[in-house]
């Protein structure tokens, strides 16, 4: 090589000139490799710091939540002693921590004296704002308003000072090395990470973190987050920080760079190393582009993960609420009514179908409160509510229920009790009937041919007064492929779809009977073949309260049996009710339940009506719907408190959105009481014995005391009271409507009336909103006509209303594409004709309906 250059030094010139090349390329690749680098780190740690910053802000709205409750309470004005139990629990016996009342003028009603000066967002607090604020020596504070109406009364706040701040806000990153800190906006420490020491003061003190600070101030002008990179004495890290919204508060701190870049940080050492080597360098390029590209990746991703799961969990939450109000809506007309045919029906055959109808809606209600309570579903707060019942009766309840689906089916039903069980017991009756009917219906559903049977057995433990019962469903069914076995139990999963893909269900039925079964301290157990069929096999203690045997279950069932004759709780003839709902059948239900407490009571259809009334008269007591179409349930108890009739009446919502949460919002809105729908006559009666002033609640008369019970026999099997063809059905099917009536004629006849003269008034509203393209208001009155129709035998009618209420629905719903909500929009153009020529179609067959003087029969 010396020889080389000796004799050839253009040679040696071009290789110095080479070497030098690959030595200024190296250098200047990796001072922009380490840019590149510090620039994609700062965005990573930023979007991190965005969700830290939720973390702090979830951590603020439990304060908030709590003390917003709290303020709830105080706005109802209670007495002293009530005040102070509140504010003691809010203050808690942890030293540090102060709570009290500042008057709109600034004055201390309970509690210390909070400075302006040190809280300068507290004023914002008087404007009806929660506030979050730091003062550098008093504290933490956060105060929210208590209202009375639109107006704030005062503020409450909660005052935490500099002592207990680390104990109580302290959050927690990912990782270790993660420096994570709450600061105020000016750059004072409000809580600090763990082991923060001198060390670390001066690290943030330091001049090139101090104008770092001042980058990520300006940065976060237009940024939710801002990240960036300094070397303070030579050890590179990257400095974060996050504003907590409408707060004088932010989410700061620092990771090393190493532990952000991971073995990235190696590349650079080896760059300045390796200067000839050109090709390795690149390749460590392309694997540290590779690495901080996928760790971008993997960062947006769970954030659009995130994104879903909320998405998700709102729109499941919406979901929930309107198939509450869907379902329990037409359950409210159906049982209301039947309530009104075991108070007054005379027919044995009747009663007894009442009976069935009434047990089964019951049964279904409470499987409403299960499934559609989406809160009690996720958290596990299903609760067991234990008492005395016969266990004959819950056979009865789940044969009646379970039999009809498979002899409808042309299934064989089989019943093999054991005579020897004791029948009166102790334990939580409509928990264990809900996983028995549960997994009856399941095997009627998937059986095609063959027999469902049903074996009831038990195990006494006599030193503990208790019987195991031992519940087997047999069936013939498609059966359970070995793949799917493991995830039978898991929520919101059907399996074996191809198949099993004309068979309704939500997946969550056997999932909620495994974890029922295990709080009662049992089970639920299968074997399957697939093909051949399955056997479900639940256990599950219950306590004995008599020994009394259960004896021939079959013969009990098929028996005679006495139907409880209804009296009413109490009279108050001279007490005035006001009931609004937008649904008139939901008013002659009401209307019917309450007849004979002889109460006045004045019915109208929307929520201006009933202010209009109030303004002129005052009433005992109010019920208002939730969801009526010119003002709803709220709005109108919020107008009607300013009237001055209204003073110290009591207004009680009726709602079908019967999930978790709804009791509190009614009641924090104003409401002195919640009652769900379909409204339950004895709980009704309850509440207004409860509300009526107690001078106009009178005993209930002497005259009224009912007859003697009758004996009536069991009902004849569905299939022999109808001919109904179900491929075809009328216009106006009058079997389906007198099962809605209840088989009462009169009844009947005076449903279809009032339909018919209602007819010419809705018709022309549905037609005013369309035209208006007013899709709310079409698809509220297309709700409430689908079920008035299907109360008279309008199975068609019902149905078409149900499709454009749908529509209505989707084209409203926030969640929807647009193209979506283009081709809902174009469905209820292209049905709204239909609709309303069989709208009119249905009222002509009713008006015929009501002027025929001949008995119809079923």
């Amino acid at each position: 090589m010396t020889d080389m250059t000796k004799s050839h030094p253009k040679y040696m010139l071009q290789i110095v000139t080479l070497f030098a090349a690959v030595v200024v390329l190296s250098v200047l690749a990796t001072h922009r490799t380490q840019i590149l680098l510090s620039r994609t780190l700062e965005k990573t740690v930023a979007r991190q710091a965005a969700d830290f910053s939720v973390m702090a802000e979830q951590r603020f709205e439990q304060e908030f939540s709590t003390l917003s409750l709290a303020a709830g309470l105080l706005a109802a004005d209670p007495d002293e002693a009530e005040k102070t139990r509140i504010l003691s629990e809010l203050q808690g016996k942890e030293p540090g921590v102060s709570v009290g009342i500042l008057s709109v003028e600034g004055k201390v009603l309970t509690g210390n004296y909070v400075s302006r000066r040190s809280f300068h967002g507290l004023p914002q607090a008087f404007r009806g704002q929660n506030v979050v604020d730091y003062g550098k020596r008093d504290g933490l504070l956060f105060a929210v308003p208590i209202r009375r109406g639109n107006f704030v009364r005062a503020v409450l706040y909660r005052l935490y000072d500099n002592a207990v701040l680390a104990d109580r806000f302290i959050l927690t990153a990912y990782h270790p090395s993660v420096h994570l800190l709450l600061w105020s906006k000016e750059g004072e420490i409000i809580v600090p990470y763990k082991r923060f020491g001198e060390r670390d003061e001066r690290l943030l003190h330091h001049p090139e973190i101090q104008a770092a600070i001042g980058d990520l101030r300006k940065q976060l002008v237009n940024h939710r987050a801002a990240a960036v990179c300094v070397a303070p004495e030579g050890k590179k890290v990257i400095l974060f920080s996050s504003d907590l919204p409408q707060t004088n508060c932010s989410v700061a701190g620092y990771v090393p760079w190493e532990a952000v870049a991971g073995d990235i940080a190696l590349v650079h050492e080896r760059l300045f190393r390796s200067i000839g080597i050109l090709l390795l360098v690149a390749l460590i390029v392309g694997v540290y582009l590779f690495q901080v590209r996928k760790k971008a990746e993997e960062s947006d991703a769970l954030r659009w993960e995130k994104e879903l799961a909320d998405t998700a969990n709102r729109t499941k939450g919406i979901f929930l609420a309107n198939m509450s109000h869907e379902i329990r809506t037409p359950i409210n007309a159906v049982l209301g009514m039947n309530e009104m045919i075991l108070r007054e029906g005379k027919d044995p055959n009747v009663a007894a179908y009442a009976r069935n109808i009434q047990s089964a809606g019951r049964t279904l209600l409470a499987l409403i409160n299960d499934v559609l309570d989406f809160s009690k579903i996720e958290s596990g707060k299903i609760e067991i509510v234990e008492g005395d019942y016969r266990l004959s009766d819950l056979l009865r309840n789940a044969v009646n229920m379970a039999k009809p689906r498979a002899e409808g089916k042309g299934l064989s039903f089989g019943l093999e009790v054991d005579g020897t069980l004791p029948d009166v017991l102790r334990g939580d009756m409509n928990r264990v009937q809900q996983i028995v009917v549960n997994l009856l219906t399941n095997a009627a559903k998937y059986t095609e041919k063959g027999s469902v049977t049903f074996r009831v057995s038990g195990e006494r433990d006599a030193a503990a007064e208790t019987v195991t019962l031992r519940f087997v469903v047999e069936d013939t069914g498609i059966g359970i492929r070995e793949e799917d076995k493991e995830r039978l139990f898991n929520h919101f999963e059907r399996l074996d779809t191809v198949r099993n893909q004309s068979i309704e269900g939500t997946g969550l039925g056997l999932a909620i009977a495994k974890r029922l079964a295990t709080l009662m301290g049992g089970d639920v157990v299968f074997d399957s073949t697939y093909g051949v069929g399955s056997v479900f096999t639940i256990t599950i203690p219950q306590k004995i309260v008599r020994d009394e045997p259960i004896g021939d279950i079959e013969a009990r069932l098929s028996g005679g049996e006495t139907t409880p004759v209804y009296r009413a709780s109490f009279t108050a003839p001279e007490a005035n009710l006001l009931v609004a709902d937008d649904n008139e059948m939901n008013l002659m239900v009401v209307k019917g339940l309450l007849k004979k407490t002889k109460v006045k009571i004045d019915a109208v259809t929307g929520g201006k009506a009933a202010l209009d009334l109030m303004k002129v008269k005052h009433y005992d007591a109010v019920l208002l719907d939730h969801r009526m179409p010119d003002m709803d349930g709220v709005e109108t108890l919020q107008a009607a408190k300013e009237l001055p009739n209204v003073e110290g009446t009591p207004f009680l919502i009726l709602t079908a959105d019967a999930i978790t949460g709804m009791r509190e919002y009614f009641l924090h809105e104003g409401f002195d009481d919640y009652l769900a729908k379909p409204v339950d006559g004895e709980l009704l009666e309850q509440a207004l014995m409860r509300y009526l002033p107690a001078e106009k609640v009178l005993p209930a008369d002497a005259a009224d005391e009912p007859p003697e019970a009758p004996r009536i026999e069991a009902p004849k099997a569905a299939a022999e009271e109808t001919g109904a063809d179900a491929d075809a059905p009328p216009v106006l099917d009058k079997a389906i409507g007198l099962q809605y009536s209840g088989g009462q004629e009169d009844f009947y006849r005076e449903l279809a009336d009032m339909f018919v003269q209602l007819h010419p008034k809705k018709k022309a509203q549905i037609e005013a909103y369309f035209a208006a393209e007013d899709w709310k208001s079409y698809a509220d009155d297309v709700h409430a006509l689908k079920s008035s129709s299907l109360s008279i035998g309008g199975c068609r009618l019902s149905a078409a209303a149900k499709e454009s209420e749908a529509a209505g629905r989707q084209y409203l719903s926030d969640t929807a594409t647009a193209e979506e909500k283009e081709a809902a929009l174009a469905k209820l153009r292209d049905s709204h004709e239909k609709l309303m020529a069989l709208y009119d179609e249905f009222a002509e067959e009713a008006r015929k309906l009501a002027e025929d003087s001949e008995k119809i029969a079923p």
